[in-house]
């Protein structure tokens, strides 16, 4: 019944995705299409939650909303319950190129990192790497200044504090290169690996 459909979509839980549905799939958000989306790992573990996928933007249609399942689709997708320090990886299908020329930069995330991926013989490989934006490439796009930008926020570091010695300047100036030049999105490390300083500074600050 409708009544029994809202109470499962009431209860499913909410899987937040490291990425833009604006830029990625826009067709889910603009016409409603249903693109087959399912787990990538685990596949011999019963999924056992019920969940919707929302993604990183601050707007409240960043969710995909209709799954594969029946011909309306379904409100909610079959998950796994997510691990303690261990990613979980879905995969969106059938997307293909036309997704790619409507995305667009909603909250200024920008391209994803992509591969292309071979199939021969049976057997599969990586044959290419395409780097997605950086901070600084998103923020030249719209006529941002990014020098003016560092230069801006050095001089209000000096004004906060009488006295800022050349270490600390360039120790300002170098972390917000590094910024400049991180990804949109958040950064994953491989499980198991320690973040350092540096590290944790990138995750803060690349979105």
């Amino acid at each position: 019944s409708d009544e029994f459909q809202e109470l499962k979509k009431l209860v499913s839980q909410k899987y937040i995705g490291n990425f833009s549905l604006f830029q990625s799939v826009p067709d889910m958000w603009g016409v409603e299409q249903i693109f087959p989306t399912i787990p990538l790992h685990r596949l011999n573990e019963m999924p056992c939650e019920r969940g919707r996928i929302v993604d990183i933007t601050c707007d409240s249609d960043g969710e995909i909303k209709r799954y594969a399942g029946d011909s309306e689709g379904l409100e909610y997708l079959d998950m796994h319950t997510l691990m303690e320090n261990e990613d979980y990886y879905l995969g969106i299908f059938l997307l293909g190129a036309y997704q790619d020329t409507l995305g667009d930069f909603h909250n200024l995330l920008g391209c994803a990192h992509e591969v292309h991926v071979m199939v021969e013989a049976g057997d599969w490989y990586i044959c290419q790497k395409v780097e997605g934006d950086t901070c600084r490439k998103l923020l030249d796009f719209f006529n941002y200044e990014t020098k003016d930008y560092i230069w801006e926020i050095m001089d209000r570091c000096v004004a906060k504090k009488e006295c800022v010695s050349k270490k600390e300047l360039e120790q300002i100036e170098a972390q917000l290169n590094r910024t400049l030049k991180g990804y949109t999105y958040f950064i994953n490390k491989p499980n198991g690996h320690q973040k350092g300083k540096e590290d944790e500074d990138r995750v803060m600050t690349s979105l």
